[in-house]
């Protein structure tokens, strides 16, 4: 961190631009070091509210009236969408559900977020709709590390004993297989308190 707060420094940037400032640990703690004369936030988590950052830029497509009560920085509103989104190309022939090991008859509700994005508030969701859908299936998609899958296994096995055992896993695949398998789903379900950026735009693309 010591280097690379160096390099920046170096480079006498007029203003930087950070995004996913709450999901990565070094773009949430460099505006600290206050690296240019103007910080701005951007995209995907950006509004921390941190006192380091002057901007936070966003869109008048995503924001509501009172948009500058949830930031402490100014809040700079755009006309246009905040980013160009290429479609990904879907394979051309979309393998099965057996597959890929998943039941034929059960009715798939794919939550394909990071596992860390799943706030425990997420739990009872997923139980109300297991309850209310006996035919229904949670699907998440594993954990980039091993031990995250357990624990939040663990977790809702806790929160919604009765129905924990109708959540699944899936390993975490190539770019083709989790189109396929996002187009195999019957729904498509996001994460509380922390929504998806990318992966919402996946979903359109496969016609979830």
């Amino acid at each position: 961190m010591e280097d690379m707060i160096k390099r920046i420094r170096a480079e006498k940037f007029d203003a930087l631009l950070y995004n996913e400032i709450v999901t990565r640990t070094a773009n949430f703690i460099l505006p600290f070091f206050r690296l240019a004369p103007v910080q701005c936030g951007y995209w995907c988590g950006a509004a921390s509210r941190s006192p380091e950052k002057d901007y936070f830029i966003s869109s008048d497509l995503v924001e509501p009236e009172n948009g500058q009560d949830y930031v402490i920085e100014k809040l700079v509103r755009l006309k246009s969408p905040l980013i160009h989104f290429t479609p990904s190309r879907m394979p051309a022939a979309l393998n099965s559900r057996s597959f890929y090991g998943l039941p034929e008859t059960a009715h798939i509700y794919y939550c394909f977020q990071n596992l860390h994005k799943l706030h425990p508030d997420t739990d009872e969701v997923f139980g109300n709709i297991l309850r209310r859908d006996p035919a229904g299936m949670i699907l998440l998609l594993e954990g980039s590390a091993p031990d995250w899958s357990e624990a939040l296994m663990n977790r809702l096995r806790s929160a919604i004993p009765d129905v924990a055992g109708r959540v699944g896993m899936i390993p975490r695949m190539l770019k083709r297989d989790y189109l396929n398998v996002l187009a195999l789903s019957d729904v498509i379900l996001d994460s509380i308190h922390h929504n998806g950026g990318t992966t919402s735009y996946e979903s359109l693309t496969a016609g979830a």
